[in-house]
């Protein structure tokens, strides 16, 4: 319904909600490095949104050669990155596999899109003849594979915060580079924009990095005691 410019910075606010539950089932309290990557979060995702003013775009059926080109560069990097995690330490490939499926989601949001388009412009049987629900899916479970891999691989956090930052970023790039999606561009919005990125990454990397999303024992007092 939104535009992908608008829609991916939002899709990092999933640490928001996951945090109370693994704040739960770790037996910790929220401290002040979730606090503060939570304000960061938040304050970088509402400067970004207001000073770029996303919006506009054409998801439709866009000529072949600009998913070639924009979707198989994406595919390329994917494939570098994964063949790279093969030959260095569990921790480093876990970041480049979940980088990895981080571009793969940003260019599954962009096929979403497009595919969601289609099967409300035209009739079910027509849109089962086009090729871009096939590719959606493909991509989508290559990208999940990526996803577990990575998550397998090694603790959340070395995999969490690439995974969080690439999917967005990769989809932010598609909407206004192939969907001809609005973003503000002036000096001072675009130095707006940047900063609030800037934050919102930063919250990511404090609330990805804390021991309770990475269920690890930390300082803060279990839920059960009282200071």
């Amino acid at each position: 319904m939104g535009s992908l410019a608008l829609v991916e910075p939002l899709l990092a606010t999933n640490l928001l909600f996951a945090m109370p539950l693994a704040a739960v089932l770790s037996r910790n309290r929220l401290g002040r490095r979730e606090w503060a990557g939570a304000v960061a979060l938040i304050a970088g995702l509402i400067l970004f949104v207001v000073a770029g003013q996303p919006g506009g775009g054409d998801s439709g059926q866009l000529p072949w050669p600009n998913w070639l080109i924009s979707g198989g560069t994406i595919v390329a990097i994917a494939a570098v990155l994964t063949g790279i995690s093969r030959r260095i330490s569990r921790s480093v490939a876990a970041t480049l596999l979940a980088a990895g499926a981080g571009i793969l989601y940003g260019l599954q949001d962009a096929l979403t899109r497009t595919t969601i388009s289609l099967f409300t412009g035209h009739t079910f049987a027509h849109a089962l003849t086009q090729w871009y629900p096939y590719v959606l899916i493909a991509i989508a479970v290559v990208g999940m594979l990526l996803a577990q891999s990575a998550f397998s691989a090694a603790p959340l956090v070395a995999s969490l915060p690439a995974i969080t930052i690439a999917e967005p970023v990769t989809g932010i790039a598609f909407g206004v580079g192939v969907f001809s999606e609005r973003l503000q561009f002036g000096p001072s919005s675009l130095a707006a924009e940047m900063a609030g990125l800037a934050l919102g990454v930063a919250g990511v990397f404090l609330r990805a990095r804390s021991p309770i999303v990475t269920m690890q024992p930390a300082a803060n007092l279990p839920l059960t005691e009282k200071p």
